[in-house]
């Protein structure tokens, strides 16, 4: 292999992006700092999100995330419990961490009120936030004792309606039948490759290339745009410092009233 292409191979291993531990609980370490928000789901939805699909919300006004846990498990509690006229439609309420690095870039820190709560007031010490939000930046968070007995149903003594959603399956009949379908129905189509930019991958010259017009030399030419390009397409994101564009201060570590 020619030298250009050497060292774009040596560029491509060590810049080319692989999960991280911190993706997958909270406690792992992780280079986008540690969880500061909270977002309750279903089983199904937590598949989809946690599956690539990222955070994704019709409005960034729409506060999904709160920063007490225990508020995200009383929404996804009553996700859970609404509407599951089926056992095909059940599935486990499901909490989903976000790391500090997902507010510094992507987020546009609007503060608003609580959704889906009947007393919001007893979670007045959280704070709250709507956006989309990467998949890398997301971790799971189990549904410890300590954030269920926190929850509205567990201090209205519903420990029923907490034991009965618990024991939903982790994923509903309905939705694991509708991906099988999916799968089943994808086209054979190859969608573009693309970086956390949305930048398309560039694509390499074919090897073929080198024995018409132009010979090696239209050949080598090529290749090095090639490699300069895929260069560029895989610079990491550089994670920035946190910054405030409301001038406000988000207190994620400070104490919080439940």
């Amino acid at each position: 292999m020619n030298r250009p292409f050497s060292d774009a191979w040596l560029v491509l291993k060590q810049q080319t992006y692989q999960s991280n531990l911190g993706e997958h609980h909270q406690d792992f370490p992780s280079p986008y700092g540690p969880v500061v928000a909270y977002h309750g789901t279903t089983g199904d939805n937590f598949m989809n999100i946690m599956g690539g699909a990222g955070m994704q919300t019709h409005d960034p006004n729409y506060a999904t995330m709160s920063t007490n846990p225990s508020e995200s498990a009383t929404y996804a509690m009553q996700r859970s419990g609404d509407a599951r006229n089926s056992p095909m439609n059940q599935s486990q309420p499901k909490m989903i961490g976000v790391r500090q690095a997902a507010f510094d870039q992507n987020h546009p820190n609007y503060i608003g009120l609580s959704h889906g709560l009947k007393n919001p007031d007893d979670y007045k010490g959280a704070q709250h936030f709507g956006g989309n939000i990467p998949r890398q930046f997301l971790t799971n968070v189990p549904m410890s004792n300590e954030i269920l007995g926190d929850t509205m149903q567990a201090r209205e003594g519903r420990q029923d309606i907490i034991d009965r959603n618990m024991s939903y399956p982790a994923e509903s009949q309905s939705h694991v039948s509708g991906r099988v379908q999916e799968m089943q129905d994808a086209s054979p189509t190859q969608f573009p490759i693309v970086n956390q930019r949305g930048e398309v991958r560039p694509k390499e010259p074919s090897r073929i290339s080198r024995f018409l017009r132009g010979g090696q030399e239209a050949y080598d030419q090529r290749m090095n745009e090639y490699n300069q390009q895929m260069t560029q397409y895989m610079q990491p994101n550089p994670v920035q410092q946190p910054q405030d564009p409301f001038q406000t201060q988000l207190n994620f570590g400070g104490e919080q009233t439940a």
